[in-house]
This record gives C-alpha cells, sequence and structure tokens, in this order.
C-alpha cells in the first residue's frame, strides 16, 4: 500500500521560513566578547610573600574578563574575597587590555589597577602584565615576567579574552566600516565572523 503526503502551498513556505531561520540562527550565531580566567595559569601574587597568593579563577568567583570591564571576585588565600565590580568602584578595560578603577577587598582596602608606577595591561594572548596598589598590603604582581622570578616564583593570570583589535572586524562588536550595522550576520559585507573586513562588493555592507 502506497501511502501520499499532500503539503499545502501555505504550510510548505511556512514550514521552509521556519526550517530556513531555524538553520541561519543554528550557523550564524552572534558573538560576544567575554572571556574566563584559565584554569591554570590564575594566580597573582602580594610582591610581601606573606600575604599570599590571589586566586583568579575560582569557580564560585566567576571572574569575567570583558571589554569594558571585570566582573566577580578573586579569591586571597590570606586576605579572602576581593570584588572586581564593587557599586562604588570597579575594574575598567578600555577594550584593548589596559585596566584601570579600583577593586576592593576588607582585608587589602582599595585596590588601584592604574597607580602611580604600576598599572595592568592584558597582551594578544590574553597575558595580565604589571602590578595594581592595595592601600592595605601594598604591591601585586601578575605576572612572574613583570618582576622576573620566573622560574623561581612562577605565576601568571591569563585569560582567553584579547583586546578588540586583534579580532577579525565582522566579529569585534564594532561598526568598523560605518554604515550602521555591526558584525556578522548584521553587515552584509561580512561573510563570518572570521571575516577582517566588514565592507562589502555592495560597498560598506549595505
Amino acid at each position: 500500500m502506497t501511502r501520499t503526503f499532500v503539503l499545502h502551498g501555505g504550510d510548505f513556505l511556512q514550514k521552509s521560513i521556519i526550517m530556513l531561520c531555524a538553520g541561519f540562527f543554528l550557523a550564524a550565531p552572534f558573538v560576544t566578547h567575554a572571556g574566563t580566567i584559565s584554569g591554570t595559569n590564575k594566580y597573582a601574587r602580594f610582591l610581601d610573600s606573606s600575604h599570599g597568593l590571589i586566586n583568579f579563577g575560582t569557580v564560585e568567583g566567576n571572574v569575567i574578563v570583558g571589554n569594558s570591564a571585570l566582573t566577580g571576585y578573586a579569591w586571597g588565600e590570606y586576605v579572602g574575597w576581593i570584588n572586581l565590580s564593587p557599586a562604588t568602584g570597579g575594574v575598567v578595560n578600555n577594550g584593548e587590555g589596559v585596566l584601570s578603577g579600583y577593586a576592593w577587598g576588607e582585608h587589602t582596602g582599595w585596590i588601584n589597577f592604574n597607580p602611580t608606577n604600576g598599572g595592568v595591561t592584558i597582551d594578544a594572548s590574553g597575558d595580565f602584565h604589571g602590578y595594581v596598589w592595595s592601600e592595605a598590603k601594598g604591591w601585586i604582581v601578575f605576572n612572574c615576567q613583570t618582576d622576573n622570578t620566573c622560574g623561581t616564583l612562577s605565576h601568571k593570570v591569563q585569560t582567553d579574552w584579547v583586546p578588540v583589535s586583534t579580532l577579525p572586524q565582522c566579529g569585534n562588536t564594532l561598526d568598523d566600516d560605518s554604515d550602521g550595522k555591526t558584525d556578522y550576520p548584521a553587515d552584509a559585507g561580512c561573510t563570518g565572523t572570521s571575516d577582517t573586513d566588514e565592507t562589502g562588493p555592495f560597498g560598506g555592507g549595505v
């Protein structure tokens, strides 16, 4: 016995549109630019070793590195939780990995991420470099390369976030061709999030 299934034109069109949209969103997700801390490279340290290490990669602390700010909590083995985004402060990212602003800890006081003779940056590999200043505990160093102690005090903080300028134009959250559309798939000049040029054959992605 042969069964014939008939799909009416309207139903076919509706189902086709639904399937096409579903496939589009599965194939072309929007990219968000935020990073987490490495499960291995996650430690900063106080220059005064009596204050111990600071772990930026705890599950509970949930540190997130975004284009404009850092959020979450770091854990100091002797100083407890350090809030990276307190209500009256916060660690700021300029989008290129240059950090500033203030974190707060009950036992560290305010921690200045851009002090005189200090400051912290994140490079294209996601490595943190430099010093911050705790008003109660002094200098904190984020990478042994900063003070040439690798080998004896090897450590660093690393993230999978990278500076915006290192990302391809079609996946960097910027309207690079100034056409009012940003990234793939919104900008028709982009063929994917790895496309390095938002401008297209139709001019400016229009």
